[in-house]
């Protein structure tokens, strides 16, 4: 589609080869019951949810599908506005002050928001803090895999400390990877930090408004750290059940950094100075990725802009600071 748009003599089909438009008009319904049949509030629980759609596209399907579930929704930024005027359709910490400070001032059990398009799903817990999408792909992790799941190259360590038993298979950064994938694995689940979440039970792309129902039903069924559904407790704690944020708070974390350089395509000799380098493993799937005892950093050239983006992972800041300025040196070295 895109070499077709870019080329200057495009093959146009002639007046009597274009077909016509058809619409659907129960798509939104047929989705969102789709989706009631996979999922169910535990009974006797009452879930409290705050949405913000953004303004975009799940204005149309998560307020009345969590509403559908019998959870008490309270929606902001739910009138469909292409022009996005609540707030960036980026659905980031930054951008969902209004989202927290509500789930906060109404005691509500979760918060909920989706980007412009609809394929993405970001959360608040209960104590209106940003959950960040690392914590919530392990979380999901522990619900969804039962033997494997894939993510892309640069996910955290995290998952790997919340998943001990479970084959994490890395792939090229994007969905559409991680999805290919799934697929050739048969692996239970997947998903990306930017808020992708992917249950090839469902549909082998990303699935936004499942993710947020899915959720819900998790919290609904209380037990949100032995991955059984067992139904003990609630996602709140106010049926004497561990709150999700406590939950989230028992997930270790580890210091991240990010930067870039300047690219001018040498990757390859880049490569062959980064192996000097005593890593205990190294991939080459998507740019240049290398595992430490403590730590993994990740060398891969920008797929948008002439850059060379870096990132490092470890346990404590002062070895992720080494770490990166080590790989910065190594890279500025090269290129210059």
């Amino acid at each position: 589609t895109e070499r077709a748009i870019d080329d200057e003599h495009p093959k146009l089909a002639s007046w009597d080869e274009i077909r016509q438009v058809r619409r659907d008009e129960n798509a939104v319904a047929d989705h969102i019951s789709t989706i009631l049949s996979s999922v169910e509030i535990a009974e006797g629980k009452q879930i409290s949810v705050v949405v913000d759609c953004g303004c975009g596209a799940a204005s149309l399907t998560t307020p009345y599908l969590l509403r559908e579930m019998g959870c008490d929704v309270i929606t902001l930024n739910c009138q469909p506005d292409g022009f996005f005027p609540g707030r960036s359709s980026e659905p980031k910490d930054e951008s969902l002050t209004a989202l927290k400070s509500v789930v906060l001032s109404t005691k509500a059990d979760l918060g909920i928001a989706h980007d412009g398009d609809a394929d993405r799903m970001v959360a608040v817990d209960d104590r209106g803090r940003f959950v960040s999408n690392d914590k919530l792909l392990a979380f999901f992790g522990k619900h969804e895999a039962k033997r494997s799941m894939v993510v892309p190259v640069d996910t955290s360590m995290l998952i790997d400390a919340v998943l001990p038993d479970i084959e994490i298979t890395r792939t090229r950064v994007g969905d559409v990877f991680v999805s290919e994938a799934i697929k050739r694995k048969n692996a239970d689940f997947g998903g990306e930090a930017s808020g992708t979440w992917i249950f090839p039970k469902i549909s082998y792309c990303p699935e936004a408004i499942y993710a947020a129902a899915r959720l819900v039903e998790i919290l609904s069924r209380g037990d949100g750290d032995s991955g059984d559904d067992s139904g003990r407790g609630g996602g709140s704690g106010r049926d004497g059940g561990e709150r999700w944020s406590d939950q989230l708070s028992l997930m270790p974390e580890y210091e991240i950094k990010r930067g870039s350089i300047p690219y001018h395509g040498e990757m390859a000799r880049i490569e062959e100075e980064l192996r000097s380098l005593e890593f205990l493993e190294i991939g080459t799937i998507d740019g240049i990725r290398l595992t430490f005892a403590d730590s993994w950093a990740l060398v891969r050239a920008s797929g948008t802009e002439p850059l060379i983006r870096i990132t490092v992972e470890g346990e404590t800041a002062l070895a992720v600071s080494e770490l990166y300025q080590k790989i910065h040196g190594i890279i500025a070295g090269v290129i210059a």
